[in-house]
């Protein structure tokens, strides 16, 4: 029963609550308020909101010229500033995260991999009791 539950409220995310990435675990977060698919995703958006920073996740999909969509991770209104993490740079999601910044350089977009994502880890994590 609630397993079908889940599947039904996380259906237009395309995402599972059960379905693992990594050590980590796609789904809602109550401490957020949303659904994420990583623990990174968790984790940085928990740094964010301990920074006192509002944020959107994946608050909208850009078209780029190549055809395909670009859905950055977060974004930050009071900066105009969309997020890409990044664990692994692969080439594909590297490709359309530069593309994005050229097609749309009336937004500021950064991105943090896996070595940016491990030192705030290791400065905030003892802080923010819910981190992954």
């Amino acid at each position: 029963m609630k397993n079908k539950f889940f599947k039904k409220l996380f259906k237009h995310r395309n995402i599972s609550p059960f379905k693992k990435h990594g050590r980590f675990k796609s789904g809602f977060r109550p401490d957020l308020g949303v659904s994420v698919r990583s623990g990174w995703e968790a984790n940085y958006a928990r740094f964010l909101k301990y920074c006192g920073y509002e944020y959107k996740f994946e608050p909208r999909m850009f078209l780029l010229s190549t055809g395909e969509y670009y859905l950055p991770d977060f974004y930050i209104p009071e900066k105009n500033l969309y997020i890409e993490l990044k664990g692994q740079e692969i080439k594909k999601g590297m490709d359309k995260f530069y593309l994005f910044k050229k097609e749309y350089s009336q937004y500021n977009a950064a991105l943090v991999d896996s070595k940016e994502y491990h030192e705030i880890e290791k400065a905030y994590k003892k802080y923010i009791k819910e981190w992954e």
